[in-house]
């Protein structure tokens, strides 16, 4: 995202995770969603009452992180892997998890995104960024997820 390329890694991070936050791709709270990002925490701080795992990759790569996730985990057809990285798709397809690639991701985040007619007058309206700068970060994820042009 353009908007973000300006940004510290940690701010950028946190651009990510606010909008999964937001608009809990995941369906219910009870579903769990990992973030692998690759290297150490730095100054990243995940806000107070998220349901978000983050993982930090530290010394290994967010590949190797994420094939040991899912290796690891018990019910691996219950995990769905965000990725265009056709290594890791093929490798954690053959785990038993399902993938979901990048762009299928975003416009499924992008058809979900609530409008202000769904809140009932009265009704406080769930924080948000301005639409302004969640399309600067959507266009920043497809241009660094799926190497889009300008």
């Amino acid at each position: 995202m353009k908007a973000l390329e300006q940004l510290r890694p940690e701010e950028q991070r946190a651009g990510l995770v606010s909008v999964i936050e937001r608009l809990q791709p995941q369906g219910s709270l009870r579903n769990q969603v990992t973030i692998v990002f690759d290297g150490r925490r730095g100054g990243f701080q995940l806000s107070s009452g998220s349901h978000i795992k983050i993982i930090f990759s530290v010394d290994d790569s967010a590949d190797n992180t994420i094939r040991d996730i899912v290796e690891n985990e018990q019910n691996k057809k219950n995990i769905m892997v965000v990725t265009n990285d056709r290594a890791i798709q093929y490798a954690v397809r053959s785990m038993g998890a399902t993938i979901c690639p990048v762009e299928e991701f975003l416009a499924k985040m992008e058809k979900n995104t609530p409008s202000q007619a769904d809140h009932k007058q009265g009704e406080e309206s769930p924080k948000k960024i301005p639409p302004s700068l969640e399309a600067k970060i959507n266009a920043e994820l497809r241009r660094l997820w799926l190497k889009e042009k300008d």
